[in-house]
């Protein structure tokens, strides 16, 4: 009977099963199956955290002041992303102590699913673009986790192939600030401060809005993001925002259809106000000062939300949630101890089988 790890089926589902999600079954799935591993791993108080945040951000949308005017479509959405904001925010809550453990497998399936996806848009010019570049999010972690060469050169590629340019960014700047922590620790504290210090005072956003404005004026149009993020700024909020799902119908008066803002740090800003843009801030860097996989993972997610709908990706959120409890040390032990198991989910006499 061949034994599968806990740490190997937690690496498995993460990094090499949500990701086939995106192709052959909704995203939303993705939530089923990290409910699986929350279950498998008995991490109780984490399955709590999640379906309490599920509650929330229900109740966050129904007692919106735009609710009644959220067209069906705008409506999931505002779920889907409050859901993805509020487990930012729970993580905060929760220890990390699940482990993850790079295999073969999850190499293979990987491999197939960055030829499949890369080979679909660039060789057959199938519209897959979005969904090579989502799954850029869930890949980037495995970098962190990987104890050999080719590993970390097979994420690398993907990211830069991928053509997420903000993935590819929020990833090189993982791979450098991983390796300068003397830097990291001085940086941090003033950094945080300086920014809260912005954000309290509304000079980030008088400052971001001026910044657009002229590339706006110099025919810098990204994609239509400088007038998305423009019609955000445009009408400063108040200590708690206006309301869930605000944002859609700022840039659907712009688009003209329903659209997303592409930068989730200005959908929180608009939606939850001064609060909810702090506290995410807040859990970011909090969160970025974990162990190294959780601080990898995190510097991705937060360059991501500046040019993407990051939340709104269950698959990408879904293995962010199990990527920011691994235990860094018990990762770091991973790569000369290959035989490393959680200790929570399993006897002290070897690997136990899956489902016992």
């Amino acid at each position: 009977m061949i034994k599968i790890k806990i740490a190997q089926l937690n690496a498995f589902v993460v990094f090499a099963l949500l990701p086939w999600l995106t192709f052959f079954a909704p995203a939303l799935l993705a939530y089923g199956l990290l409910v699986g591993l929350l279950v498998l791993n008995r991490k109780f108080i984490a399955l709590l955290l999640f379906f309490t945040a599920a509650g929330a951000a229900y109740a966050l949308v129904e007692a919106s002041p735009v609710r009644e005017i959220l067209s069906p479509e705008q409506s999931l959405n505002a779920y889907n992303s409050t859901f993805g904001w509020l487990i930012v925010l729970s993580l905060l809550f929760l220890k990390q102590d699940i482990a993850l453990q790079a295999t073969r497998l999850v190499d293979a399936l990987m491999l197939a699913f960055a030829i499949t996806g890369l080979s679909a848009y660039y060789v057959f010019g199938i519209d897959v673009e979005a969904i090579i570049q989502i799954m850029g999010l869930t890949f980037a972690p495995y970098f962190a986790i990987s104890q050999r060469h080719d590993q970390r050169i097979m994420v690398a590629a993907y990211m830069f192939l991928s053509g997420g340019r903000a993935n590819a960014l929020g990833f090189i700047l993982a791979v450098v600030w991983d390796q300068f922590r003397y830097l990291r620790a001085v940086l941090s504290l003033p950094a945080l401060i300086g920014l809260l210090a912005l954000v309290a005072s509304g000079s980030a956003a008088v400052l971001a809005y001026e910044y657009l404005q002229d590339l706006q004026n110099q025919a810098v149009y990204m994609k239509g993001r400088t007038a998305f993020w423009i019609g955000l700024l445009e009408n400063p909020p108040d200590a708690i925002g206006a309301g869930a799902g605000y944002s859609l119908l700022v840039i659907e008066q712009i688009a003209g259809f329903f659209q997303l803002p592409h930068n989730d740090w200005l959908r929180v800003y608009s939606e939850f106000g001064y609060i909810g843009l702090i506290t995410t801030l807040l859990a970011v860097v909090l969160l970025s000062q974990r162990g190294d996989v959780t601080r990898f993972a995190t510097v991705v997610l937060g360059v991501s939300m500046v040019f993407d709908n990051t939340l709104s990706y269950p698959t990408a959120m879904a293995a962010y949630f199990i990527v920011c409890q691994s235990r860094s040390s018990q990762l770091n032990k991973s790569r000369s101890d290959p035989e490393l198991t959680s200790p929570a989910t399993q006897p002290a006499g070897g690997a136990a089988p899956v489902g016992q």
